[in-house]
């Protein structure tokens, strides 16, 4: 119970760091997996570095759920949101609703050396323009299992369908899309979480 999964990183000197943690939704938003999921990581991250900036994008969610509120007042975590991309190419690129690359890249520039965690593959153009900006070595990528579980459920639901109906194309595409390009993170980073 006592387990940090990020702990090794204590072994690069996160104690005297800032670490950025980039997740894909609004974290103050009705609180799913993936909220649940970024808001302890972010938690748990606040054990081992100096200062932790979580950024995620702005949903317009004026009463934040209790978990959100309670982690905001450990003094060492600050919440940062900023607005979404706003482009129709986004959401080819999977990062319609994801936080803005070019706030995220003005935020994270202020700081030297710091770590950088990107948070679901759905953030991946973020991704991309991070590695493109300051390179793989502290890169760091924090997978949502859920994402597999879904692509793996397409999977199986076309395998199982006798006969052509209407969400079998909608699942073919997306599981040939999502199969592509959420997989695509692990290639850009330092190491997986």
């Amino acid at each position: 119970m006592n387990h940090n999964p990020f702990e090794n990183q204590t072994k690069y000197g996160s104690k005297n760091k800032t670490v950025f943690y980039i997740a894909p939704e609004d974290l103050r938003d009705k609180l799913s997996g993936g909220h649940i999921e970024s808001l302890t990581d972010a938690y748990l991250l606040s054990d081992i570095y100096q200062k932790v900036v979580v950024i995620y994008p702005d949903e317009n969610t004026y009463n934040p759920n209790n978990l959100y509120e309670k982690i905001s007042l450990k003094k060492n975590i600050s919440f940062k949101c900023v607005s979404k991309n706003k482009s129709k190419l986004y959401k080819v690129l999977l990062s319609e609703k994801r936080p803005s690359f070019i706030e995220i890249l003005s935020i994270i520039r202020d700081v030297k050396n710091a770590d950088i965690f990107i948070s679901c593959h759905r953030n991946l153009l973020a991704h991309l323009i991070i590695f493109k900006s300051f390179g793989i070595k502290n890169l760091f990528f924090k997978s949502h299992g859920s994402i597999f579980l879904h692509n793996l459920d397409n999977l199986y639901a076309i395998a199982r369908t006798k006969c052509i109906e209407p969400l079998f194309f909608k699942r073919f595409i997306s599981t040939i899309i999502y199969l592509f390009f959420e997989h695509f993170s692990y290639l850009f980073c330092s190491k997986i979480y």
